[in-house]
């Protein structure tokens, strides 16, 4: 069985937001997986909720960054949460803009201070080729949000960066950014020590870039940090390798390959998983049932509930 644990952070300044490439505003508005579902609960033990100013002298300076696509209002109130209370910065990476987008990211603005960042995946096949690209974005090789992250991220002046997939409900974000503040791990991940079922057929996978199962060989990223020195060498090894992987086993097979340090998310946090149909070992969400999965206002109510993913509807 899989065993998780985690916690999580947000902030809230005055309105506005920009768009953002190659690290340049282009213009400021003036309008203000595969898991299963996964609810992480809070620690009895944790009863402060502090707020840093986003640089640690251990930590350094960090960001926030929401990869998405097709903001809906849903996505609306569950990146409202996380720009409302982030200490840190917030970039929302955006795949593919458009018109109706912008309009929804206006009523983001309400919430507080991000930056958009538009996010283009023919960038990505340009710059590490087409079948790179898309081995490792897997099955949504055709957006490729992390790819996108990684890329950017290595061209800012940020020491750490947590991405955060767009159907994930963050009211402990707060304690996340907490526990993990004063650690300077180069990867802070949902991590398990057993292959993914997709693993037997080999899909996705490059020769000798599958890590034994018995340690870290898999890696689930709706919620995870890297750290500067992880980006650049997976991006260097991307460009490289003759073949790579599915991004949750080439993280892995990265941190193993430069030696570089890890922890697990879930430390210091109780945690279950629930979907509603499937035992905790099941750990995808494709083809899941989302009648049965637990609707965001039903989580809302819930003041033990750090993180919760997928939310991928509504109360009716």
């Amino acid at each position: 069985m899989l065993a998780l644990k985690t916690s999580l952070l947000f902030l809230g300044i005055g309105p506005s937001f920009g768009l953002v490439m190659n690290d340049m505003p282009l213009f400021m508005p003036e309008v203000g997986k595969p898991t299963s579902f996964l609810i992480v609960t809070a620690d009895e033990n944790q009863t402060q909720h502090k707020q840093f100013s986003g640089v640690s002298k251990v930590m350094g300076k960090t960001v926030m960054y929401i990869a998405a696509s097709k903001v809906d209002d849903l996505k609306l109130k569950l990146f409202a949460e996380i720009v409302k209370k982030s200490p840190v910065d917030v970039v929302v990476g955006v795949d593919h803009i458009t018109d109706a987008d912008f309009k929804m990211l206006d009523k983001l603005a309400e919430s507080g201070e991000f930056q958009t960042l538009a996010v283009q995946h023919e960038d990505m096949v340009k710059k590490y080729g087409e079948a790179k690209s898309r081995a490792f974005g897997g099955k949504h090789g055709q957006t490729n949000g992390k790819l996108s992250f990684l890329d950017w991220f290595s061209g800012t002046d940020y020491d750490f960066a947590w991405h955060v997939e767009d159907d994930v409900w963050m009211p402990g974000l707060p304690q996340l950014l907490e526990r993990f503040r004063v650690d300077s791990s180069d990867l802070v991940v949902h991590a398990s020590d057993g292959h993914p079922f997709w693993a037997k057929t080999h899909w996705l996978i490059a020769p000798g870039q599958l890590l034994p199962q018995g340690e870290f060989c898999y890696a689930e990223l709706m919620v995870h940090r890297v750290s500067k020195r992880f980006a650049t060498n997976l991006l260097q090894s991307l460009k490289n390798d003759k073949e790579v992987s599915h991004h949750e086993i080439y993280y892995p097979y990265i941190a193993d390959k430069y030696k570089m340090t890890w922890s697990n998310l879930h430390s210091g946090f109780q945690d279950f998983f629930h979907d509603g149909q499937h035992p905790p070992e099941y750990s995808t969400n494709y083809g899941q049932d989302k009648a049965k999965m637990t609707c965001l206002q039903e989580l809302q109510k819930r003041t033990d509930v750090l993180v919760a993913h997928p939310v991928k509807t509504e109360c009716q």
